[in-house]
Parts: C-alpha cells; structure tokens; sequence
C-alpha cells in the first residue's frame, strides 16, 4: 500500500494540482450543472403533462355511470433519475388505454445500448430504458387482465346481464361505483439490472488488482 500511496501522490502532483486540470474541471462542473438544469426544465414540464392527463382521466371516471362505459388507462410518471439518464423517456410510451377485446400487444425490441454494460445499467437505475418500458407493458396486460375479472364478476353478479362478453351492450348496466374500479399502478423492477452493474465490479476489481500489481513490480526511482 506504501507504493501505490506513493504513486497517488505523484499523479497528484504532476496532473490533478495543475491548471489545465482546475480549468478543465470547473469547465466539466458548470457543463454539467447546466444539463442538468435543463433536464429539471423538461422533468418538470412531462410531470405536469402527466398529472394533467391522470386529473382529466379522473374526472373521466367520476362520468362513469354504467360497467359497460367503463375505459381505463394506465398511466406512466415521469422518472426523477431521467434528470440524469433520459434513455427512451420522451420516447417510449407513456399511456395505455384498455380495451375490453382489444388485447395489449408487446414489440419484439431489443436492449438498446446492451453493448456498453454501463450506459445499460444507468438507463435501467433510472428506469428508462427499453427493458423498464417492456415491463411497463407486461404490468399493463396484468393490469387489463385483473380488469376484465373484475367486469365479469359483476356482470355475474347482475341477474338483468345478457353476459355477452366482450360485447359492452352485452354487459351489466347496473350503475357502477368509480371507487370499485381497479387502478393502475406500476412497479418498476431492477432485476435486469443486477448482471451488467455485477459485470462492471468485477471488471474494476481485476483491473485495480492488475493496477496494483504492476505497480508493486515496477522500480520507482
């Protein structure tokens, strides 16, 4: 440890105590405090964007006066850590609406940037990437599926039903309760993120032993 201090303090020294460092450096702060400040610009504008389209689906549901009216959407919330990592933020999907016999069909995509296991894993940290907008779609299948059991229990429980399903004259037109509707309500997950963030720290272990190492071999003079 004696010579890789050692070594720390000669790279201090002749590069980091510098000018062309300190400027360089103060260069990369306010560039970087600057994209960010616009990132928080653009967080906040698709926040308010999502907050004004989950109110109007709100008042949407308060209108709701039979089963066979009923239209959900689920909605996806801005990430705050997009403030750092945009990855597909503004241009993945952000609203699915559900249909009673139209099923939620999922691309075939691929992981954009799985080459480079760090921008990867920080698009997924922020839950911005392709894999979280995937999950986003499976969750909203999930989703349409626990609202279809929950439209053929009523209806069952309607004697006055045609039980036509999924033919919406055919349902219940009992009046409905907005409260009783199931909501939407994603979950991000982290699971695919595991691997790549793994890969990276055994990748810089290796090299700083290798670092070490060589250090420790070569005649420092």
């Amino acid at each position: 440890m004696a010579t890789l201090w050692l070594v720390i303090q000669r790279e201090l020294i002749s590069n980091v105590l510098t000018s062309r460092f300190i400027i360089g450096f103060i260069i990369c702060l306010l560039s970087t405090a600057a994209a960010v400040f616009v990132q928080v610009e653009d967080y906040k504008k698709r926040l308010a964007a999502y907050h004004i389209a989950v109110q109007e689906h709100q008042e949407t549901v308060r209108t709701w006066e039979l089963y066979s009216q009923i239209n959900p959407k689920a909605h996806r919330e801005p990430n705050p850590l997009s403030i750092f990592n945009v990855g597909m933020e503004k241009s993945g999907a952000d609203l699915v609406s559900i249909q009673l016999a139209t099923p939620i069909w999922e691309k075939v995509a691929q992981k954009h940037g799985s080459d480079n296991p760090f921008l990867y894993a920080m698009e997924e940290l922020a839950n911005t990437g392709i894999v979280s907008y995937m999950n986003f779609v499976k969750q909203a299948r999930r989703y349409r599926e626990t609202f279809i059991d929950f439209i053929k229990t009523e209806d069952r429980e309607d004697p006055e039903s045609l039980h036509i399903f999924p033919v919406r004259e055919g349902l219940s037109q009992k009046p409905v309760d907005p409260n009783a509707v199931p909501r939407f309500e994603e979950r991000p997950s982290y699971q695919s993120v595991i691997f790549p963030i793994g890969l990276l720290i055994i990748f810089n272990l290796l090299f700083f032993t290798a670092a070490q190492l060589s250090y420790l071999k070569c005649d420092l003079k």
